[in-house]
């Protein structure tokens, strides 16, 4: 029998085999039962080759997916070799459609945004777990009878802080309509370009197509680091710079982590901006007097009550500080919420240190952010949200030039 085509394999030992339900270069898809638990599974059965590499990455692949334990992702049950050297891998039937066959039938925003989410979520605990799946793509995301999301296919995922790739080395990975520019370069990549590929969908869902796709594939991976990015509707405008840290050309300019995009996702209904939140509808709480009382006069007279040990005290504020600041910054918290953001974090650091280079430092990249976002704005012709984020960026760092020549051409 040839092993490669498309009829039912035989004597697979466990399992009575049903029909073929998808295939690839490498490997057939198929539906059976697990005979032993009568329980209906996807078999995934490699190709014929004689390949001892091959055949290893391919049950790494079971072994890897195995090791997240997520309730969104593709669940395995078994996987071992034939006597013909073949390996394969038993896992979660999922009886639903996927997300390439809902495309094919509108997708509201506040879906999109829903399905996003969860995905986000997954790439969370995937990421966390050191696994790059760089392959995120709408026939890779499933949804069961009861509608509950889950990632497939990591076939040609990689652990990032080992060598172990279950691909060859020098290959591009990745599906063309969906990889990130550093993919379309074979370059070396990380958890952002599986971000980058998640941006993709969001804007196929929100479009209805996929502006990077072309006729070939060396058109369609150049358009991903060529092609400027998607431009939504005036009433998808809230959604505009979540997708643009998602899509941007640069990794360094994207979310720093799926975590920060769940943070983002979630306030979006607080408004437009880069935070998610509307400045002007923020109602700061009244404080006491007491409360009110300038903390820095309380800290000085601190000091000088614990002398020498005053200055351990200050130094310990200021570490506190910064890592409080570091984490607001990658959580996509710049300005809001009040007291619990990059900018405040810097300011206190500041208060205590005022040449503290690393504070300086974190406002300056919080201003480069809101030069981006201005940026952007600016080359959409949206002039007020423009100004929104140079005044932002000003406040942050009132001697950025970028910012002040961007303020300078507004007026003109």
């Amino acid at each position: 029998m040839d092993i490669m085509s498309d009829s039912v394999p035989e004597n697979i030992p466990g399992f009575q085999i049903h029909n073929l339900i998808a295939k690839g270069g490498m490997a057939r898809v198929y539906l059976a039962t697990q005979t032993a638990l009568q329980r209906k599974v996807a078999l995934k059965i490699m190709d014929g080759r004689k390949d001892e590499n091959f055949a290893e990455r391919f049950l790494n692949e079971g072994r890897l997916v195995a090791s997240l334990n997520h309730p969104n992702v593709i669940k395995i049950h078994d996987l071992g070799r034939l006597d013909d050297g073949r390996v394969f891998i038993s896992m979660e039937y999922i009886d639903g459609e996927d997300l390439e066959q809902r495309l094919a039938r509108p997708i509201g925003a506040d879906k999109a945004v829903a399905i996003i989410h969860k995905i986000a979520e997954c790439l969370a605990h995937v990421h966390e777990h050191g696994v790059i799946h760089r392959d995120i793509k709408p026939a890779n995301i499933l949804f069961n009878k009861e509608g509950t999301l889950v990632l497939t296919d990591f076939g040609i995922a990689k652990q990032k802080d080992t060598d172990v790739s279950l691909t060859r080395d020098g290959d591009m990975v990745g599906s063309p309509g969906y990889m990130s520019p550093e993919q379309a370069r074979a370059k070396e990549i990380d958890h952002r370009s599986d971000l980058y590929s998640l941006g993709v969908i969001f804007a196929e869902m929100l479009t209805g197509n996929n502006q990077f796709k072309d006729d070939s594939y060396i058109q369609t991976s150049m358009n991903h680091i060529q092609m400027e990015l998607p431009h939504l509707d005036d009433n998808l405008s809230q959604y505009q710079s979540i997708l643009d840290r998602l899509l941007d050309k640069n990794p360094n300019q994207r979310f720093t982590n799926a975590k920060a995009l769940i943070h983002a996702l979630d306030q979006l209904e607080g408004g437009d901006d880069d935070t998610g939140f509307d400045l002007s509808k923020i109602k700061m709480p009244r404080k006491s007097l007491l409360a009110r009382f300038d903390t820095l006069i309380f800290i000085v007279l601190l000091i000088g009550f614990l002398g020498a040990g005053g200055y351990l005290f200050q130094q310990a504020m200021v570490k506190n500080n910064l890592e409080k600041a570091a984490i607001a910054y990658s959580n996509d918290r710049l300005m809001l919420p009040p007291e619990k953001n990059a900018v405040y974090f810097y300011r206190q650091v500041q208060r205590f240190d005022p040449g503290n280079t690393e504070a300086q430092v974190g406002l300056d990249q919080v201003a480069e952010r809101y030069v981006s976002l201005a940026e952007k704005s600016l080359k959409r012709r949206q002039k007020k949200k423009a100004k929104k984020y140079l005044q932002r960026g000003l406040t942050a760092s009132p001697n950025n030039e970028k910012l002040l020549a961007l303020q300078a051409k507004l007026k003109k």
